[in-house]
């Protein structure tokens, strides 16, 4: 885990900024792991831009230090390296556009962000006030210094609609009032509270739910297999190798993170219903039984804790909110080191440039705006990751060869789409086998309950009261009438959190949806298609992942007593 300043190494807010966090970095020589510039235009541009010698020296001194670990991006992030309007050569960005995309870069390339800003001074078009702003709707983590006013302190800054019911937005000090639209509070004092997100992955980055030899065997196998499918279309090695090395074991770690805690959301979906209808079995049992031994109710208590006590654990674990995050994550990460085969970290950020005559926040529509997953943030961060390993591998993929793109296509359409066809196929049938394995049991309970009816409703075991209690046919019907609908009950409950005929249907429509981006794919045939048609995989799997992901959040294992 490391602190990484993302920044337009502008004069003022932000070499103050950038100096403060290098100035916690004890070795020098670490401190080009702490710096991420992202500039508007060209640097010989941009230096143009400072007002003195020693903030134009500064900024030069930062960019040095924009080298990330191992140096793997030697160069910095240029949103517009020519000025140019990509839609059209011949029209001119404004600087005010180019600030604003290099503003909304930073925001969408953050987890918190630091806004040094005077709300009293005259908004510039594309400057700091755009940018924070564009933050909050954003839902980043602002904190807010106000140069006007720092005997103040740092403040929180919210939406105003986000106010308490009073609908006042607090002072952010004696006289220093929250900016229009906005709301001042206190900086959080717990890490959890102030960046969320940030908590989130240092607590899946050390999940001790990992088991390391397995997840070794599970990389080496899907390598070798993406090796296979590598070399039969054509895959130049070097970018395998790239893939299998460096991308694959991110995806492979959210897999198995995600199937582990699959299987205990799946025990504790089962324990507590399962225990439910064992303690009404066992209480009616002793009653009818063995009325007089009142001590076998300890057994029924016992069991009554254990299955309590499970479900405590998975509430307290976070077992079903891991499973979904991980396997949201684990998708993202997968269409990521696909898409990072036909687009560079350029293009990642194409929408920017593309939404700058639109306004200094335009912005893509979230098309599940009410749903914003733990992993967003991480995922977009490992795919701007993914992105610049690119850069090992770019010179070995031009697509503009026919042969290299054929192979691209080919490749991507067998590891990645069609193999999530085969994935939702199989998951179709297994559920639909889990629907009918279910419906036997019920309607085998239902017939049990029918037949001790008709037995009961026809005399069968009465007048028996002098033979030993278990061998007391109407004891026993008594029993089963009492017992059954308890694991009917259980059974439902469990039915039901596993939603087995709706996700059915959903893999089957993914199935077929996934083939036929497949066919899409067969038919591409310059890069821009290629581009687009690959762009278009990923937007729909990622939906389609936010959509499954929300619609299981609320069918988490509840107590209902």
């Amino acid at each position: 885990m490391k602190l990484t300043v993302v920044s337009s190494l502008a004069s003022g807010a932000d070499q103050i900024v950038a100096r403060v966090v290098c100035g916690l970095v004890k070795d020098p020589e670490r401190r080009n792991r702490y710096v991420e510039a992202v500039l508007p235009f060209a640097p010989e541009v941009y230096e143009q831009t400072f007002a003195t010698e020693a903030d134009l020296v500064a900024f030069r001194a930062f960019l040095k230090l924009d080298c990330g670990q191992h140096n793997t991006h030697p160069e910095p992030t240029v949103l517009f390296p020519d000025r140019l309007d990509p839609r059209d050569p011949t029209s001119f960005v404004t600087p005010a556009q180019a600030y604003g995309a290099a503003g909304r870069y930073v925001v969408d390339a953050s987890e918190l962000v630091v806004a040094i800003w005077d709300p009293a001074r005259t908004p510039n078009p594309g400057g700091t006030e755009d940018t924070v702003r564009y933050a909050i709707d954003r839902g980043r983590v602002v904190l807010w210094l106000n140069p006007s006013g720092l005997w103040a302190g740092a403040f929180l800054l919210r939406r105003a609609d986000q106010a308490d019911a009073g609908g006042e937005s607090p002072r952010a000090g004696r006289g220093n009032l929250a900016p229009a639209g906005m709301r001042a509070e206190p900086v959080p004092s717990r890490a959890k509270d102030l960046s969320g997100n940030f908590h989130r992955l240092a607590a899946y980055n050390r999940d001790g739910a990992l088991d390391h030899v397995e997840f070794a065997t599970e990389w080496q196998a899907q390598s070798k297999t993406l090796r296979e499918v590598a070399r039969a279309c054509g895959l130049p090695e070097p970018v395998t190798r790239t893939m299998a090395a460096a991308l694959l074991p991110h995806i492979v770690r959210a897999d198995h993170l995600s199937i582990r805690y699959r299987a205990l959301r799946g025990f504790s979906a089962k324990v507590w219903p399962t225990t439910s209808a064992i303690v009404v079995s066992l209480m009616a049992f002793q009653i009818i039984f063995f009325p007089s031994l009142y001590w076998l109710a300890a057994i029924e208590l016992v069991v009554l804790m254990l299955g309590y006590l499970s479900y405590r654990v998975s509430i307290f674990d976070a077992w079903h909110e891991k499973w979904l995050h991980d396997r949201r994550l684990a998708e993202g990460l997968r269409g990521a080191m696909f898409v990072a085969l036909v687009r560079s970290e350029d293009d990642a950020f194409e929408r920017d440039r593309l939404a700058s005559a639109a306004g200094p926040v335009a912005t893509v529509r979230d098309p599940l705006p009410f749903y914003n997953p733990a992993s967003e943030w991480f995922v977009s961060t490992v795919k701007r990751v993914l992105a610049k390993e690119r850069r090992h591998f770019a010179a070995l993929l031009p697509l503009d060869d026919v042969r290299i793109r054929g192979a691209v296509v080919e490749f991507v359409k067998r590891a990645w789409i069609l193999d999530q066809a085969d994935y939702h196929g199989r998951k179709a049938e297994s559920r639909r086998v889990a629907i009918r394995r279910t419906q036997r049991l019920q309607l085998s309970i239902v017939g049990a309950l029918v037949v001790i009816a008709g037995l009961h409703a026809v005399g069968v075991g009465h007048g028996h009261e002098s033979a030993a209690s278990l061998t007391r046919i109407d004891l026993w019907i008594g029993f089963a009438t009492v017992a059954l609908p308890a694991w009917a009950a259980a059974v439902h409950v469990m039915s039901s959190l596993d939603d087995h005929k709706r996700l059915a249907e959903r893999s089957t429509l993914m199935a077929s949806l996934l083939r036929g981006l497949a066919d899409r794919l067969e038919g591409v045939g310059g890069v821009s298609e290629l581009h687009d048609a690959v762009t278009e995989a990923e937007r729909i799997l990622d939906l389609v992942s936010a959509e499954w992901a929300e619609s299981l959040m609320d069918r988490r294992p509840e107590f209902t007593g």
